[in-house]
Formats: C-alpha cells, sequence, structure tokens
C-alpha cells in the first residue's frame, strides 16, 4: 500500500505546478498505474530475504518469532516482482506464514525512494502486517494494519478491516479470528482453504488479484473522489486536497480526460503552494540536519 504515497505525493506536484491540463494527465497516470498494479496473474518468487540488505531485517524476525510462538509455521519469502517492477519504491519482500487452519501471515517493509520519502516521513519505512483466510465459495476475509487502504474500495468478494501502523500482530490476529468466526455463522456451509505451502498461498494471491483485477476494470481502473480525498487527508503535502478534488473532476466525466470545466488556477492560490512547498523542505533540511539523520 505504500504506492499509494507515490500517488499524494504526485497529486501534491500537480497542484504545485498545476496548469489546467495537468489534471487530465495526473489523471491518466493514475489509471495506468492502478491497472498496472492490478494485473489478473502477477509474478511471484520464493527468494532469499538476505539479499534485500535495505529492508527492516529485525521486522521480519520480530514477526517470524512472534507468529511462530502463537501457532504458525514459516512458509517462505516471496517477491511480487510485478510490484516491484513498477520502480516506485526499493525492492520489497512479503514474509509468509500458516497456521495450517486457513490464516496466513504476510508481513513486509516498503521503503521509499527519491523526493517522496525525503518530504514525507511517513512513506521512508512502513511495517505492514496482513492476515489474509480464503473460503470455499471463493471469498475473502483480511485483516491489516495498513491503515490508509481503508479509503479504497474492494470487490464485493473481499472483506477488509483496516488498523493502525502501530497495531501488532496479537492483537490483528484476535480481531480476524472474530470475525472469520461472523463470517462463517452467516453462512455454516462455505469452509476455510488450507495454506500449506508457499504455492498454496501463491495460487490464493493469484485469486484474489484476478477479482481485483475484474473489479478495477469494471470501473475502468478509476479512483472516486472520496477515494482521492481520503488518500490526500491522511498523506498530506501543500495542494494534495484541491489535486484530489481536480483529478477528481477529470475522472468523473465521460471521457475520464478532459480538463477543459475546471476553474483556473490563481496566481495568488500558485504562490500560497509555492511557498508552503518551499517551508516544508526547510522544515526537513533543518529536521534532519539537528537530528542527524
Amino acid at each position: 500500500m505504500a504506492l499509494l504515497g507515490w500517488l499524494v505525493l504526485g497529486l501534491a506536484l500537480l497542484w504545485f505546478f498545476r496548469p489546467q491540463q495537468q489534471a487530465a494527465k495526473g489523471a491518466e497516470k493514475l489509471k495506468t498505474l492502478i491497472r498496472d498494479t492490478h494485473q489478473p496473474r502477477q509474478e511471484y518468487a520464493e527468494v532469499d530475504l538476505g539479499r534485500f540488505p535495505h529492508l527492516d531485517q529485525r521486522f521480519y524476525e520480530s514477526i517470524r518469532s512472534e507468529a511462530e510462538a502463537l501457532g504458525f509455521v514459516f512458509i517462505g519469502d516471496l517477491e511480487n516482482r510485478t510490484a516491484n517492477g513498477l520502480g516506485l519504491m526499493k525492492p520489497t519482500v512479503i514474509r509468509q506464514l500458516t497456521d495450517r487452519n486457513g490464516i496466513t501471515v504476510g508481513a513486509y517493509n516498503y521503503q521509499g525512494i527519491g523526493l517522496a520519502s525525503w518530504l514525507m516521513p511517513g512513506m521512508r519505512s512502513t511495517r505492514t502486517i496482513d492476515l489474509e483466510t480464503e473460503f470455499s465459495d471463493g471469498t475473502y476475509v483480511g485483516t491489516s494494519n495498513a491503515w490508509s487502504a481503508r479509503h479504497l474500495e474492494r470487490p464485493p468478494e473481499i472483506f477488509m478491516t483496516f488498523r493502525t501502523m502501530e497495531t501488532g500482530l496479537r492483537a490483528l490476529l484476535d480481531e480476524h479470528r472474530r470475525r472469520l468466526k461472523a463470517h462463517i455463522d452467516q453462512r455454516p456451509d462455505r469452509t476455510v482453504r488450507e495454506v500449506l505451502s508457499l504455492d498454496d498461498a501463491i495460487e490464493s494471491n493469484h485469486r484474489m488479484n484476478a477479482l481485483k483485477a475484474a473489479f478495477q476494470a469494471a470501473r475502468q481502473h478509476r479512483l472516486t473522489r472520496d477515494e482521492l480525498r481520503g488518500l490526500a487527508k491522511d498523506n498530506w503535502a501543500p495542494g494534495t486536497g484541491q489535486a484530489a478534488d481536480d483529478v477528481a473532476d477529470v475522472l468523473e466525466q465521460p471521457t475520464g480526460g478532459s480538463a477543459s470545466t475546471l476553474e483556473p488556477t490563481t496566481t495568488s492560490t500558485v504562490a500560497r503552494n509555492v511557498l508552503l512547498w518551499i517551508a516544508l523542505v526547510v522544515f526537513f533540511v533543518a529536521f534532519y540536519t539537528l537530528t542527524g539523520r
């Protein structure tokens, strides 16, 4: 979900420069990003975490230790080469564990690159824990601490709950088990699909990715105004709110690609956002200089 941060930064830069036609370009780039990140069949490969020294190795080891203490079994480290191949973040690895009763733990550390990670500390390094369970009727229940993802709509077959990034594995697991019980109580005939190996986890991911890809294709790879506003609010930078509305204006048009109806940008608005960006840069330069980071 850290790719969302790049979207937010793009919106901010759009509003920073913001000639009218940029909204249409931004909307088109957004649709391309959504399409590229929602391929129905993505490439996965088992990897050695040690080959990714930039990632938070302690985070991965602590999740493994805690999960194993809770009865989970480590089944491998997985790379999504489709997502990593986009080059928007440093390559990441998903640590996979299973309780052999249908619950899988996927833990991963995103590391930002370039301007985004410098201007937005929240994008510098995120540590995410996803718990997922697939059912025999094709539905999924997921519980995650990828908090910003709560703004995004999902296929009706996928039931997700998001908690803050500070939420740990044990708290997520307790909630996930409660939600599994409620899901089964609604339809006692549905059963969980066991994940016993990394291959099982990959195949489950493929099935979920196919649902997400079909859902996004049906809505023409567009985000709604509420989704854009939510992301902009969570990842504030000068101009993100207005830029989100500008892109939404374009996406809500039948063609989804014209900015002709946007109101022109005033000189005072541009000047205000230039000053805000300068102040933001100065703040982070001073912060990193004083703290030695």
